[in-house]
């Protein structure tokens, strides 16, 4: 046999290996006629692995693989490694899960009920991995075929204690693993139905609370939140419905997978089945998160406590509304009352104002004639008769020492009602004419005062004041030193005394009667009028700008009225049509001129020779 010329064939049976020997001649010297003589009969033998091909023979038949993966040359398991590389390299991912490994269960163990082969009947999915060990010890101890096998046991009740137990095996390969147990359970106990929509409360708890409880199992993240009741807040609602529409499902669907990969004769079969399987889990994946955003969809739709928070939400929407036009009315009917209540309050003032005003006068008028008497009685000596305007009489009034008339008219006219009331308390002649020669003396003194008072404020010290004003800090710890230094030749105190001045003045104008202002406006108003559009005002300014022009012009020309915008508006647009009038008569009368240069008053028509 070691010298002749063998061909085997190997086929696959059942248990064991058949192999046709074909044997020929075998001399030494005959090597070229063995090969081409005539075959002989082939002869059969039966065949028996030993050693490690009685294990791969074992492995084989425990996992339902074929002969060419137990038997597989070393050589070849590396070249296919090599391949399955480089097909990674070139990015041969046609499929979302082809980096993880795919879970099949095979053969007729998948129409076998696995729980209740373990005693979880009753519990089934719910069911923990602490119960499940528990359960198939208990069921191992219970249904092992060497506790049950006596003398008396046929071998077809052997048979089956071993079939028993061998699917108790199963279940718990198929249950105790967490991969294989999702595949299970996610086609164990399974209801896909929705229920309908309805518009009825009780229905909707009655037929969407089973659901949602059926279905929340799915859910990776548990416990899960189920419907609820009637009762639940509009957050408790609200996460319920976020945790469904958001929160990730483990369900698979590789239980009822078409095609067994294990079942392949080649390793392209089994990866073109697992890519088929792959495709079909997905789609399968697809329809099933499709049905729950359905239900999700129809149990919101349908949601009474929705309906209820919407209606809420819009009547308390109305409410803040109609609560918020009750305080406008409110505000506006509190401003018209406050509005008349004022302006009643200030005709009562001015009425009032007058009143006094002309008490005032009266009094003040007699007081000034009471005083006139008393100084023609009293200090001249005179009657109310008797004229003494002439030029013997105002000589006999210096002969005598006494003020002239002209010089104690011009003290009463600076003296106030209250003061000529004190002097008129004295009743003796001598003491009387002394306080008005004293009077006198002080009103000479004011008005000598006054007159070596420091130097009015001109025109360009006055706008270096008010840009000082604006353009220095109101907070500046040094603020008046800072403007008295933009102002040459004026001190702290005297730009200060300036402002009160100019602030004390304002609010006299403000507290007098508005002035109305006449048609014709001044040279004064007309050239600040010019500098306030075109400088101070100009185009783009924020605010009400010719309000802000018309209380300029007040302010800087000095005038007691004011103009309202309207005015300042139409008095812009008439100078801007008496400028563009003038440039139009200038450029006619400019190009007269140069028509009359152009053509000479005597001109000789040329003659050519």
């Amino acid at each position: 046999a070691a010298s002749a010329s063998a061909h085997i064939r190997t086929q696959r049976a059942t248990g064991i290996m058949v192999c046709k020997i074909v044997c020929g001649p075998a001399e030494a010297g005959a090597l070229e006629a063995a090969i081409h003589a005539p075959l002989t009969d082939p002869v059969t033998v039966q065949v028996e692995s030993v050693g490690r091909w009685f294990e791969a023979r074992l492995r084989r038949k425990g996992h339902h693989i074929s002969a060419s993966v137990g038997d597989a040359d070393p050589a070849d398991d590396k070249e296919e490694e090599e391949e399955e590389e480089d097909e990674k390299k070139r990015g041969d991912n046609d499929d979302d899960d082809d980096d993880k490994p795919m879970i099949t269960i095979d053969g007729d163990w998948k129409n076998q009920d696995h729980y209740a082969y373990l005693g979880l009947g009753s519990v089934r999915w719910r069911a923990t991995d602490d119960e499940i060990k528990k359960a198939y010890r208990k069921a191992v101890l219970k249904h092992h075929p060497d506790k049950k096998v006596t003398a008396e046991t046929s071998a077809t009740e052997r048979a089956q204690m071993d079939a028993y137990f061998n699917c108790i095996q199963k279940a718990y390969e198929i249950v105790g693993n967490v991969e294989k147990r999702k595949l299970y359970d996610s086609i164990d106990d399974v209801d896909d139905s929705i229920p309908a929509s309805t518009k009825d409360p009780k229905e909707f708890y009655a037929n969407f609370g089973p659901c949602f409880a059926r279905n929340a199992r799915w859910f990776s993240k548990q416990p899960a939140p189920l419907l609820g009741d009637d009762n639940a807040t509009k957050d408790e609602v609200m996460a319920i419905y976020n945790f469904w529409y958001s929160t990730p499902m483990w369900r698979e669907f590789g239980w009822d997978d078409e095609e067994d990969p294990n079942a392949a004769e080649s390793r392209e079969e089994k990866r073109w089945i697992e890519r088929h399987n792959r495709i079909a889990r997905r789609k399968k994946k697809k329809e099933e998160t499709a049905r729950m955003i359905r239900l999700i969809d129809r149990a919101y739709a349908c949601d009474p406590r929705l309906r209820r928070f919407k209606e809420q939400e819009k009547a308390e929407k109305a409410e803040r509304q109609r609560k918020i036009l009750e305080e406008k009315q409110a505000a506006e009917k509190k401003r018209i009352e406050d509005e008349k209540r004022k302006e009643e309050e200030r005709i009562r003032l001015e009425q009032q104002t007058k009143e006094e005003d002309k008490k005032r006068n009266e009094a003040a008028k007699k007081i000034r004639k009471n005083f006139n008497r008393a100084i023609r009685r009293r200090m001249y000596n005179e009657d109310e008769e008797e004229d003494q305007s002439s030029a013997a009489a105002a000589a006999a009034i210096a002969a005598a020492g006494l003020p002239p008339k002209e010089e104690v008219e011009a003290m009463k006219a600076a003296m106030t009602p209250e003061r000529m009331q004190e002097l008129l308390q004295i009743e003796d002649g001598e003491a009387f004419t002394a306080a008005i020669k004293a009077e006198l003396q002080a009103k000479k003194d004011r008005d000598e005062a006054k007159a070596n008072a420091a130097k009015p404020w001109t025109p360009e010290e006055q706008k270096l004041l008010e840009e000082a004003l604006r353009s220095v800090a109101k907070d500046a710890e040094d603020r008046w030193e800072q403007i008295s230094a933009l102002v040459p030749g004026r001190s702290k105190r005297e730009c200060m005394l300036r402002v009160k001045e100019c602030a004390a003045k304002v609010k006299e104008q403000k507290t007098k009667a508005t002035v109305q202002p006449p048609e014709t406006w001044t040279k004064e108003e007309m050239s600040v009028l010019v500098k306030a559009a075109s400088k101070v005002y100009p185009p783009g300014t924020q605010g009400d700008r010719w309000e802000q022009i018309a209380e300029y012009v007040k302010i800087h020309a000095h005038t007691e009225w004011k103009r309202n915008g309207k005015e300042v508006i139409n008095m812009v647009n008439s100078m801007k049509n008496v400028t563009a009038s003038q440039k139009s008569a200038a450029s006619m009368q400019s190009f007269h001129k140069s028509k009359d240069r152009s053509v000479p008053e005597e001109s000789v028509p040329s003659q050519r020779d």
